[in-house]
């Protein structure tokens, strides 16, 4: 078993713990990657036969599959990756675009934050993510401030990460950055505003070209 599911167990967790779809789809993807098949097994018994052909479907889209594989490192993501909601994400059938929004956004956005080190990324919380989403300290000075008050001041965002100069360099790479900071959650927003206009796309009829 890895780590983080052997610490579950001694923790007297278990195997019936009210864990988050997230969670427990992030612990059974490592178990895959890792060769582990029993932690596997017993992770993906957690979920009901609806959720588990939810899980079954979307391990038969490998770019899908590949581009969450990404954010495995980052706990803290996964919350609010939810398997009642991933219909939007299968039914619209726009793999290559959600795997660029994923890779080239969440992933990318997330280790541009945390510098790439893996431990930093181990140590992320779920809070810090949730206040920090969606929010672009580069360009909007209220986002500025109120980042710059909760990791100076309080140390309240990245609470898990202690060390003085490991906390400047996650403060001054956030401040920059001026975009949306996105993550799993603000995928299935976004997808969810995207998906009538997909549907429209896709009900268009096709012309062929004039032949005169």
């Amino acid at each position: 078993l890895n780590d983080e599911t052997r610490h579950s167990l001694l923790g007297g967790h278990g195997y019936s713990s009210n864990f988050t779809d997230g969670e427990i789809f992030r612990q059974m993807r490592r178990c895959q990657v890792s060769g582990d098949e029993l932690g596997e097994r017993r992770w993906r018994s957690m979920y009901t036969d609806t959720k588990e052909r939810d899980v079954a479907q979307l391990l038969r889209r490998g770019i899908l599959l590949n581009a969450f594989d990404s954010l495995l490192p980052i706990k803290a993501l996964w919350k609010d990756f939810r398997l009642g909601s991933l219909h939007v994400i299968l039914n619209m059938r726009i793999d290559e675009e959600i795997a660029h929004y994923i890779r080239s956004g969440i992933e990318q956005h997330w280790n541009e934050i945390l510098g790439g080190d893996a431990s930093l990324m181990e140590r992320t919380d779920e809070p810090t993510v949730k206040a920090i989403q969606l929010r672009a300290p580069g360009i909007s000075r209220s986002d500025y401030d109120f980042i710059q008050e909760n990791m100076a001041a309080s140390g309240k965002f990245f609470s898990q990460i202690r060390e003085v100069s490991k906390r400047q360099g996650i403060a001054s790479r956030l401040l920059r950055i001026s975009h949306r900071i996105l993550t799993i959650h603000s995928l299935f927003k976004d997808l969810r505003y995207m998906r009538p206009a997909v549907e429209a796309i896709r009900i268009q009829p096709i012309h062929p070209p004039n032949s005169d």
